[in-house]
């Protein structure tokens, strides 16, 4: 095979993604991979198997926070023919809450070509905590300007609590510089990182559930 099929399989993929997103039918991603095909999503799982793919992508992509994602553009890609690999990077964009806000987050997507416009294997690769946070921020967002409906609602409900997201650094440094009046010790900067990487991972952890994937779609 060759560095041209690769991209030209590719290409239909996306576009038949494009039509996926356009009518919210799921229903026949699958039928972009071979019947064996594996899809390694870092946050959700792996899914073999056309089966397993389509109700992970049909359940994912018809609920907040996949559901909003309005398409996935693709920011660069390069191909391996020897390996039959093609990686890219895809960037998952959330429209206009109801402030202007926009937001996105990218993932690094690798496909293995198996030939006759099919793919055998998927992998995402991308940040849980950031898609976390995005989706929350858009929720909140949306709640605020009436633009968010009983799903988004529910989400946002569920994962979208204070306890999900780390303090910010600046908002931390600004708790290290007052005196503690509890008759403890002060608290140094490693205290702070301490605090911080112990609230990301439990912020992660929260996430995973319901996190949206990286869109190598």
């Amino acid at each position: 095979m060759s560095a041209a099929e690769i991209t030209e399989a590719y290409a239909a993929f996306h576009e038949k993604v494009a039509g996926f997103v356009a009518t919210g039918d799921w229903s026949g991603y699958a039928d972009l991979f071979t019947p064996d095909a594996v899809y390694v999503e870092h946050a959700m799982g792996t899914f073999t198997g056309r089966d397993e793919i389509r109700d992970w992508a049909v359940r994912t992509m018809t609920s907040y926070p996949g559901r909003m994602m309005p398409g996935f553009p693709i920011s660069w890609q390069v191909v391996d023919a020897d390996q039959g690999r093609l990686v890219c990077e895809v960037v998952n964009p959330m429209p206009d809450p109801g402030d202007g806000t926009m937001l996105a987050e990218p993932n690094i997507t690798i496909m293995t070509y198996a030939g006759d416009g099919l793919f055998s294997r998927e992998e995402d690769v991308y940040n849980p905590l950031r898609f976390h946070t995005m989706a929350q921020r858009w929720a909140r967002i949306a709640a605020e300007h009436g633009n968010a409906d009983e799903d988004v609602l529910a989400w946002l409900d569920r994962w979208g609590g204070s306890g999900g997201a780390a303090p910010s650094r600046a908002a931390q440094r600004a708790d290290l510089a007052r005196p503690r009046s509890d008759g403890m010790p002060d608290r140094t900067s490693s205290d702070v990182d301490a605090a911080r990487s112990d609230a990301m991972r439990r912020a992660a952890g929260a996430a995973l559930p319901e996190a949206p994937q990286g869109g190598g779609r």
